[in-house]
């Protein structure tokens, strides 16, 4: 059974299944209430088409994004698809099956860091352009 799986935000882990056509937002009546001031009382809508789930924007002020881009009407969901309504993350998963909650946050954290750039030689430190005395400008540029 298809279902969103929230991974970033107010309610990470929340698990909730597709059945038919579901509401987002932080309104209390809507079928998936979340609890996020970035989000409109009636932010989105989930609903089955032609097969698959399609997500629509219901005129939000922040926007929906699917995958990072904004959408203006209705966007495809496929496996795997991050779905953001305003600070909540979700993914969309078209199967059953074990589904980690793992924060943006934490899989950043897993990625192999930068190199550190290498130290500064006092030696070849550029030129200062102003003295540090009030008033007094040096010459030459």
């Amino acid at each position: 059974m298809p279902r969103l799986v929230i991974t970033k935000g107010p309610g990470a882990g929340q698990d909730r299944p597709l059945t038919g056509e579901l509401t987002i937002g932080r309104a209390a009546d809507v079928e998936f209430p979340i609890e996020d001031l970035g989000a409109s009382r009636r932010h989105c809508r989930v609903r089955p088409e032609g097969g698959g789930w399609v997500v629509e924007d219901l005129g939000s002020r922040n926007g929906t994004f699917v995958n990072g881009q904004r959408i203006v009407q209705s966007a495809p969901l496929v496996e795997g698809t991050v779905l953001r309504v305003g600070g909540v993350e979700m993914v969309f998963r078209a199967t059953d099956g074990a589904v980690a909650a793992v924060p943006v946050a934490a899989r950043a954290a897993t990625a192999p860091a930068a190199p550190a750039a290498p130290a500064a030689d006092p030696a070849k430190a550029p030129e200062k352009k102003y003295d540090i005395r009030p008033g007094r400008r040096r010459t030459g540029w």
